[in-house]
């Protein structure tokens, strides 16, 4: 939108969306286009919020690395365990 800035309005007056920003993402996501309601906001579209995170294809293969770096594993020692169950039949309770 084209904004003349004149006597009685600056840029401090002007909403200046920064899309790293995720409150002002959220609050222009509120805004919705009822022309039953007087005053209505035009229908926000675009980006809203962007962050720049890893994809989870990278954070997969990066764990993947870790884990062939670490210590050997040894199956039959996570299968034994520190602590094991005993099953007992059950008695009869009178």
């Amino acid at each position: 939108m084209i904004t003349d800035i004149d006597t009685h309005t600056s840029v401090n007056d002007l909403w200046i969306h920064d899309s790293a920003d995720l409150t002002k993402a959220q609050i222009l996501a509120g805004f919705f286009d009822d022309p039953t309601v007087d005053g209505h906001f035009p229908r926000p579209f675009g980006v809203f919020y962007n962050v720049d995170k890893p994809c989870y294809e990278d954070m997969m293969e990066e764990q993947i690395e870790t884990a062939k770096t670490a210590k050997d594993a040894d199956l039959d020692n996570l299968l034994r365990g520190k602590e094991i169950w005993e099953i007992r039949e059950e008695t009869e309770l009178v």
